[in-house]
């Protein structure tokens, strides 16, 4: 597939960034929530460990649409400290890390949320999903 050329992301393509990220979480044995979501913002697959809470998986999806909404980190974002803005039904999630960016060439492609761990390793967790994002255009 080449994604170079396109502006979203398969749902099987999302599939090996959550399971990426998901792997990365259980090699650091962390309870946590993974969004990606797609060109549009929307999510496309999302893991939830049976033992975190329902509203970590909310805060992963908030973490991933503000990441491809801002393209930024969302540790980057905001006044510095953890900030919730409302837009019309979305929630952007700004000041905390563990939303990342997917884009190619200033094209929004998709975002990583995850949420249930210190902040730095929601971060790393979602990192390890990118690089197989990162590799994937590489290599096409």
């Amino acid at each position: 597939m080449n994604i170079k050329t396109k502006t979203y992301i398969s749902c099987e393509f999302a599939r090996s960034i959550g399971d990426t990220s998901w792997a990365k979480a259980k090699e650091l044995d962390r309870k946590v929530a993974i969004c990606v979501v797609g060109g549009d913002g929307e999510p496309l697959v999302t893991y939830c460990h049976e033992d975190c809470e329902y509203i970590y998986a909310e805060w992963a999806l908030y973490k991933a649409k503000t990441a491809w909404f801002k393209q930024k980190c969302t540790e980057e974002l905001g006044s510095g400290k953890l900030d919730l803005i409302r837009i019309d039904k979305s929630i952007l999630l700004m000041g905390i890390a563990g939303g990342i960016p997917l884009s190619h060439d200033e094209i929004k492609i998709g975002g990583i949320g995850v949420c249930g761990a210190p902040a730095e390793i929601d971060k790393e967790i979602g990192m390890a999903g990118k690089e197989v994002f990162v590799r994937v255009l590489r290599d096409s």
